[in-house]
């Protein structure tokens, strides 16, 4: 008879241990977390999408499709941007087949500020970045893309 109450005798005592030493929801309450800093990147991101947003009527590529933004990279000044733009399909979440656009970012009054190829201050940024950011040879690639598109219309 003995050996049926301790089982049983452990197992109430465990329980009350665990109810005295695992903390209940409402300790959580006394000291809210502090709210989470966004990174210089997710900021970046964030300027780039609203200017994406902003040229969506200029655009038929961001009218039709979604758009992701990737390998965000800063300059070492810490004050001018770039990232690719990636058109992806709303409907499957797959990558369109095109080529990436260019976003330039550039820091302003403690702020970012996006540029996509197709908003005219685009060629500007492109014109004015760092080459630790676009290469020359980069540069003159973009700068006649976009004089070409601009005859062409």
């Amino acid at each position: 008879m003995n050996k049926r109450r301790t089982p049983a005798f452990i197992w109430i005592s465990l329980i009350t241990l665990l109810m005295l030493v695992v903390p209940t929801g409402s300790s959580f309450a006394l000291a809210p977390r502090p709210p989470a800093e966004t990174s210089e990147s997710e900021l970046i991101e964030q300027a780039i999408l609203s200017a994406v947003e902003q040229e969506q009527a200029s655009s038929l590529l961001t009218l039709l499709y979604d758009t992701r933004v990737e390998r965000i990279q800063i300059a070492p000044s810490m004050d001018w941007a770039s990232a690719w733009l990636v058109p992806v399909d709303p409907q499957t979440g797959h990558d369109v087949p095109a080529e990436p656009g260019l976003a330039v970012a550039v820091k302003l009054d403690g702020g970012w500020q996006a540029a996509v190829p197709s908003d005219p201050r685009w060629l500007e940024l492109i014109q004015a970045a760092p080459v630790e950011l676009i290469t020359d040879d980069a540069r003159s690639n973009l700068i006649s893309e976009a004089e070409t598109a601009q005859l062409a219309l």
